[in-house]
């Protein structure tokens, strides 16, 4: 667990409002977002499909997160 929100982390800072959660991460890594609706409304599945470099021997990093729909063709 990195962090549960409205707790304090020096490592990940999360903002929800009413239709987006923001998310920032102090290192590259793989995340998941869990957490349940406060009413009964409906939901949907949702992927996040992050793409960066891989190159170690520079100290900057470009990613880029994409958020795709959970269907077996979502990525094609």
């Amino acid at each position: 667990e990195v962090m549960t929100v409205e707790e304090e982390s020096t490592s990940c800072y999360c903002l929800l409002d009413t239709q987006c959660c923001h998310l920032l991460v102090e290192r590259p890594g793989c995340y998941a977002l869990v957490g349940e609706a406060l009413t009964q409304a409906a939901g949907k599945r949702l992927r996040l499909a992050a793409f960066g470099n891989m190159e170690p021997n520079f100290l900057n990093y470009s990613i880029r997160v994409y958020c795709v729909d959970d269907t077996p063709h979502a990525f094609q």
